[in-house]
């Protein structure tokens, strides 16, 4: 890792998480694996919907752009509209 996590690199970064992420194959069987990708599926599900939730709370109070890849994570074609 670089001399300050401030200044980390985009490498040092993906480097970590590929070392995390072997670790954490090393210490689980499929079945726990196969788990936790369905828990981490419905949590991300879970924190789209609650964004568009926001967006749609706050109608035409807001607008911008959301940065995303490598599609759009929005579903409503309103807040595709406004956010695109």
């Amino acid at each position: 890792m670089g001399q300050n996590w401030l200044l980390q690199t985009l490498s040092d970064v993906f480097n970590e998480q590929e070392q995390n992420k072997v670790q954490f194959h090393r210490r689980h069987s499929r079945s726990q694996l196969t788990k936790a990708q369905q828990k981490a599926q419905r949590e991300w599900c879970g924190a789209i919907a609650a964004l568009e939730s926001l967006l749609l709370m706050a109608h035409n109070q807001c607008g911008g752009l959301i940065l995303s890849a490598p599609g759009t994570v929005l579903s409503t074609d309103t807040l595709l509209d406004r956010f695109c």
